[in-house]
């Protein structure tokens, strides 16, 4: 009796002993497998941000680049052929016969589309005037044409083989000008004007119509 109530005695704490050491490890492999869960979940998350971020770079690069794409056929350089009521629109603005000559020798146009904006350079000889129009309707301001102060003037609309621009500008000649810039077929370049002026030059009372028509066509160079 004795022997055996020893023998429990000992047992007691080997057995103790033993649970404790089970417990650890059966905690270890549990404390294992939660970090492995863990780490494999942050690292699903950091893929799915990397991924979401990707996509939201690729998303801000194509809405960018869809208006360039969409005007894309107008780049290139381009050969004045007819400019049908330009001279018109000109002795209307009260330009002089000097600068609606030297208008005409300005047969030169280059257009350059970029993901920010559109680009127009006129040419006449050794002289160049180049202006760019952001492409997310962003005003700009350059001088005008005629040399007579400034216009602002921003993107209106832009589709496929087109883009629209309107121009505003004071006195002298206030008024408003809007350009469509389209392509037909691969080799003909039109703008379409609308002018519009508060007062024309020559009566010195409101034009008539009010709105004044002109087209000019180009070809590529």
């Amino acid at each position: 009796m004795e022997a055996t109530e020893r023998a429990r005695q000992v047992a007691k704490p080997v057995g103790a002993f033993m649970a404790l050491h089970c417990a650890m490890l059966t905690s270890k492999d549990l404390l294992g497998r939660t970090l492995r869960g863990v780490s494999s979940y942050c690292g699903f998350r950091e893929s799915n941000v990397r991924l979401k971020r990707q996509a939201e770079m690729s998303l801000r690069d194509e809405k960018a680049s869809g208006p360039m794409r969409k005007a894309s056929k107008l780049s290139g350089e381009w050969k004045l052929v007819d400019a049908t009521g330009q001279d018109e629109a000109m002795r209307m603005m009260g330009l002089g016969y000097v600068f609606r000559k030297a208008t005409t020798l300005a047969k030169g146009l280059s257009l350059v589309t970029t993901q920010k904006d559109f680009r127009i350079t006129t040419r006449a000889s050794i002289i160049e005037i180049s202006e760019a129009y952001p492409f997310d309707g962003s005003f700009a301001r350059f001088p005008r044409r005629d040399k007579r102060g400034k216009h602002v003037a921003h993107i209106t609309h832009v589709r496929q083989g087109s883009v629209e621009i309107r121009y505003e500008w004071p006195d002298p000649a206030k008024g408003t000008l809007i350009q469509v810039f389209r392509v037909e077929g691969e080799n003909d370049l039109y703008i379409d004007n609308k002018l519009e002026l508060e007062i024309d030059a020559r009566t010195k009372k409101a034009p008539e119509p009010k709105v004044f028509h002109y087209t000019q066509h180009y070809k590529r160079a």
